[in-house]
């Protein structure tokens, strides 16, 4: 409940109607802190988080303006999201 209270917006709409349910009908997911990732990231996460991140690295460009720490950061935060193609060892 202690999370539950920090979510704003559509995250807290759409709980609420889970704050009206019985203990025996609630979702599994209000009890096991994994599951309740899980369905918050289902629900409000990135549908395909390594297309979206192949397409941001894609367009990533360092502009006349910008330091290198700021591409240097982008580039960083998106490598998490990528499976790396390892080179064949011969």
């Amino acid at each position: 409940m202690f999370v539950v209270s920090w979510l704003k917006g559509m995250a807290q709409r759409w709980f609420e109607p889970i704050l009206a349910l019985k203990d025996h009908e609630l979702p599994r997911y209000t009890c096991e802190w994994e599951h309740f990732e899980d369905a918050l990231n289902s629900t409000f996460g990135e549908p395909d988080p390594i297309a979206s991140a192949t397409h941001k690295l894609d367009n990533l460009v360092m502009k006349d303006y910008h330091h290198l720490n700021k591409y240097n950061v982008d580039f960083g935060g998106l490598g998490p999201d990528l499976v790396w193609a390892k080179p064949p060892l011969d």
